[in-house]
């Protein structure tokens, strides 16, 4: 949408111009851009300003972002379109965030030298005159400014996401953050701190298929879910791909607590807070010592033996607790819900004499809670221990030994066990 356009056989351009890409019900909009179209390569290219309204983010309603890139593209021939930054060489962050976003610093930090933060005073504007809608000449009024500060204030927090203003009228809609944002501040509204950081030097920072409408990033090192119950990602190949409403699937690794997990075929799922985990490789975690050190703290230990083979879901916190405002003392949580193994066949164990086909343990489906702070005494596993015909098969309780490798200790019946079959 824009005031003018330029057409010629070649070219169709127009400066300053909303945009709005429509995906089903929702779409990715911009108040503020540039855009191109070249008949001889059917390309559609959108540039973000760095000045003005162009500083706002990409809105998208669709997978619940805000997106802060610099032009997106679509060859008409192509069933994607192409987002990011111009990377030539050096990095440019390219920022997807959470529509639910918040942190407690970027709220105090809007208040600047003012003594009240701004949103009270745009909360206390709607509610005096009971309406959204306002002029730089009513702004003013209430905030005892002139009109040129008024059309600066509202363009400034236009760009950040709280006001929807119209340049040409002189006017701004109060959006529906700007009351988000007080009560998360006052704990009275739950949010999240999901945010991805893509960082390249070349190619696109995302591709949006034309096809299901699932948006590829790319250059993502580290995802934080929840810093209360420390769980992070980190995607291989820094790549993961989302869908709507803030679901996303990856592959690489997870850490929750003192546990990490390494695998392919996670789904992240936003509004129940978890994820499924199809295909676990290996997990690996750390214990509290059982002796203390000189100054009487139990340091942690990693525990020598992997599971493997895993499938099962983590349990990040409550759905309604994404901020991690409450304690819940028993997240993260995961639950297996396949057997699992332990396998003997690493080099250093005498030389790998034990293959995984014949010797191993097999581990009940289990459940795991408070994996930021279990005890090691009160981890265990119910397990059957296989030992390619050495002993009979063994039900066994499997615990963190004294070496801290998980295995089990028994005492043998008085008749003794049949070894080899005999």
């Amino acid at each position: 949408k824009s005031d003018r356009f330029l057409l010629r056989p070649d070219l169709l351009s127009a400066e300053g111009t909303s945009v709005k890409v429509y995906i089903e019900d929702d779409s990715i909009y911009h108040p503020k851009v540039s855009m191109r179209y070249l008949a001889e390569n059917k390309t559609l290219r959108i540039t973000r300003y760095d000045e003005g309204l162009g500083q706002t983010s990409f809105r998208d309603s669709y997978h619940n972002m805000d997106m802060l890139f610099q032009t997106l593209e679509w060859k008409m021939d192509e069933s994607m379109m192409n987002l990011g930054n111009l990377n030539m060489g050096s990095e440019s962050p390219v920022f997807f965030e959470s529509q639910n976003y918040f942190r407690e610093n970027r709220f105090s930090q809007l208040r600047g030298l003012d003594n009240k933060n701004p949103l009270y005073r745009l909360k206390a504007m709607t509610e005096a005159y009971k309406k959204r809608v306002f002029t730089d000449a009513e702004v003013a009024q209430f905030m005892r400014m002139d009109e040129r500060n008024a059309h600066i204030f509202m363009m400034q927090f236009s760009v950040l996401g709280f006001v929807d203003y119209n340049y040409d009228k002189r006017e701004g809609r109060i959006l529906d953050k700007v009351f988000e944002y007080i009560n998360n501040a006052a704990d009275k509204r739950d949010y999240d701190v999901i945010q991805f950081v893509s960082n390249l030097t070349t190619g696109n920072n995302a591709t949006l298929s034309l096809l299901d409408y699932s948006m590829e990033i790319n250059g993502i090192e580290r995802i934080a879910l929840s810093d209360s119950q420390q769980v992070a990602l980190y995607p291989k190949d820094q790549q993961i791909k989302v869908y709507k409403d803030l679901n996303f699937d990856f592959d690489g690794k997870i850490t929750a607590g003192r546990f990490s997990y390494w695998g392919n075929k996670f789904g992240f799922k936003y509004d129940e807070f978890r994820i499924n985990m199809e295909n676990v490789d290996s997990m690996r975690f750390k214990v509290e010592s059982f002796d203390k050190n000189a100054l009487g703290q139990r340091e942690l230990v990693d525990v020598k033996t992997v599971l493997q083979e895993l499938t099962g879901e983590l349990l990040i916190d409550e759905a309604n607790n994404k901020s991690g405002k409450k304690s819940y003392s028993e997240y993260p949580k995961f639950i297996s819900t396949r057997p699992s193994y332990i396998y003997y066949d690493k080099k250093q164990i005498f030389n790998s004499v034990y293959p995984r086909e014949t010797f191993y343990v097999t581990l009940e489906p289990f459940e795991i809670d408070s994996l930021d702070n279990i005890s090691t005494q009160g981890l265990k596993f119910d397990g059957t221990f296989t030992s390619a015909g050495i002993f009979p098969d063994l039900n066994e309780a499997i615990k963190v030994q004294p070496d801290y490798s998980l295995g089990f200790t028994d005492d043998t019946p008085e008749a003794g066990l049949a070894a080899y079959g005999k």
